[in-house]
C-alpha cells in the first residue's frame, strides 16, 4: 500500500539538500559560506534560531491544495519550507550571507525534477527574508525562508485494502475485488 505524507517529503528533501549543497556551493563559487552546522526537521522554522549557525530547518506545515482522487488513489500537494539562519560580521555581511544561503538551498532542492528515489516533484513557490532593514537596527543574525510545493501523484493508494472488512465498513463507495 502506498502512503506518503509530509514526513516523507521533508526527509527526502533533507537528503537531497545534504547531497547537493556542497556541489552548489562550488558551482556558484560560494564555498566561503562554509558548511551548514545544524540540519533539523521541525514544526516551525523559528525553532532553530538559537542553533549553531548557519542552520537549516525543513518544515511541512500543511497540504497546500485540495487532495485529488482517482479511483482508489489520492494525490496531493504539500507546502514545504526550508528556513536558513546565518550570522555575519556586520549588517551588510549578514544580509548578503542569508540571501546567498537561500539561493544555494533553492538551487540544491531543484537540481532534480523529482526528489531521488521518490515520485515527489518540487516546485519553487517563493522566498522571504527576515532581514534587518537599517544599519542602526543591525544585528549579525538573519534568516530566510525558501518555499516549495511538493507534488505527489499517488500519496495514498487504497487498492490493497479493497477486501479488508474494516476498510469496507468505512468506505461503502469502494467495491471489493
Amino acid at each position: 500500500m502506498t502512503v506518503i505524507g509530509g514526513d516523507d517529503i521533508v526527509l527526502a528533501l533533507e537528503a537531497q539538500l545534504k547531497r547537493n549543497v556542497p556541489t552548489v556551493l562550488e558551482k556558484l563559487e560560494l564555498e566561503h559560506l562554509g558548511e551548514i552546522e545544524t540540519w533539523q526537521i521541525v514544526p516551525d522554522a523559528g525553532a532553530i534560531a538559537a542553533a549553531a549557525l548557519p542552520a537549516v530547518a525543513i518544515v511541512s506545515p500543511r497540504v497546500s491544495t485540495q487532495p485529488r482522487r482517482s479511483h482508489s488513489e489520492y494525490g496531493g500537494d504539500w507546502q514545504v519550507s526550508v528556513g536558513v539562519f546565518a550570522r555575519g560580521i556586520d549588517h551588510q555581511h549578514t544580509q548578503t550571507q542569508v540571501q546567498q544561503w537561500a539561493k544555494v538551498l533553492r538551487t540544491a532542492a531543484l537540481m532534480s525534477p523529482a526528489l531521488p528515489g521518490t515520485q515527489i516533484r518540487m516546485r519553487w513557490a517563493g522566498e522571504e527574508y527576515s532581514l534587518i532593514p537599517t544599519k542602526e537596527d543591525a544585528r549579525t543574525i538573519a534568516g530566510a525562508e525558501v518555499m516549495f510545493d511538493a507534488s505527489v501523484e499517488v500519496a495514498l493508494d487504497l487498492a490493497n485494502l479493497r477486501n479488508d472488512p474494516l476498510f469496507l465498513s468505512v468506505h461503502p463507495d469502494v467495491q471489493p475485488n
